[in-house]
């Protein structure tokens, strides 16, 4: 793997890990892996395997594309993946309340955009 992708993926590791309140010997509990070997994948140092990656991005829900094919991600590719990991985080209920939530916000922007051009539209 490429230095660049090394260093990319083991800042997206420590990153994501943080988010979820682990320490690198609680990442290292949950997942079979060394604290020493996840150390020294967030440190840009070791080449893990692939298997030791995926056990990695699937316990911190990672997406590999978000540090394969970083430069060519959109800010709305980054942002899902955000709101995925956050998501990701909560308990169904609350997920739920998000989609609601979501959805309400959704159909207010639709209305408002509608509004909006019809507006636009009488104007013209």
């Amino acid at each position: 793997m490429p230095e660049k992708t090394l260093k990319r993926l083991g800042n997206s590791i420590r990153e994501h890990r943080k988010q979820k309140g682990y320490s690198q010997q609680d990442l290292a509990e949950i997942t079979g892996i060394s604290r020493r070997h996840i150390a020294n994948i967030e440190n840009g140092i070791a080449n893990a395997s692939f298997e030791i990656i995926t056990i990695l991005v699937k316990e911190l829900n990672i997406s590999l594309d978000s540090i394969v094919y970083i430069e060519q991600l959109s800010f709305q590719s980054t942002m899902m993946n955000s709101l995925s990991i956050q998501l990701s985080q909560c308990t169904d209920s609350q997920q739920k309340i998000i989609f609601k939530t979501l959805k309400c916000l959704m159909n207010e922007f639709i209305s408002y955009n509608h509004f909006e051009n019809e507006t636009v539209k009488a104007d013209s």
